[in-house]
């Protein structure tokens, strides 16, 4: 008997280009400041900058294939990157629990990590309690998992809904680089709804 996976959540799992070395040091020499367990760029709008051009573009054509794969293939709607920063992540820190606000799909870009590094997401849905009982399991698996995580290879790129919680675990390792990552949001551009269902909304 066959169990179905019933609206399931789409997470893009994406290889880009390996960096310029100009552009890696332009990255991990970013200025910081402090966050919740680690560090985050002062600069909010980091693919804005001319040289992360190209790696931008890259983004821009797997967000294209992302959203047109898990939300509409519409050509009246598409999506913008808004904000971007970097998170810096070294031996002994780790980044909070937390999501995206005010973005529909969100994303991460390694351009700095090591094999050990992880992203882990919370399934929302258990996490609240969904179920009456909290049963032991020896095996998790996508239907009983409160989080699962995913490596984040040097120069991968994920994409997820915004609303998604994640964090990355306290880093154990040490004598080891930054973990360096580079988050953005997205938002809506278009056209939305329709004017007879009084949905109708147009964003630059």
């Amino acid at each position: 008997m066959p169990i179905h996976g019933l609206f399931p959540i789409p997470i893009g799992t994406y290889d880009l280009e390996p960096l310029t070395e100009e552009q890696h040091s332009w990255i991990v020499t970013q200025p910081t400041g402090p966050n919740i367990a680690n560090r985050i760029s002062k600069d909010k709008y980091l693919l804005d900058a001319d040289i992360m051009a190209p790696i931008r573009a890259q983004i821009e054509m797997y967000l294209i294939h992302y959203f047109m794969e898990s939300v509409t293939e519409s050509n009246s709607v598409g999506l913008r990157i808004t904000q971007s920063w970097c998170n810096f992540t070294g031996p002994g820190e780790a980044h909070h629990k937390h999501h995206h606000a005010n973005s529909i799909i969100s994303g991460v870009y390694y351009p700095q990590t090591t094999a050990e590094d992880r992203i882990s997401f919370y399934n929302s849905r258990l996490e609240r309690g969904a179920f009456s009982v909290a049963a032991p399991t020896d095996r998790d698996n996508l239907f009983n998992s409160r989080a699962w995580g995913f490596s984040t290879p040097q120069n991968s790129l994920i994409l997820f809904p915004s609303d998604m919680e994640h964090e990355v675990s306290k880093r154990m390792e040490t004598d080891v680089p930054d973990r360096v990552s580079v988050s953005f949001n997205t938002f809506f551009t278009g056209e939305l709804g329709t004017y007879d269902s009084a949905t109708h909304l147009t964003l630059p």
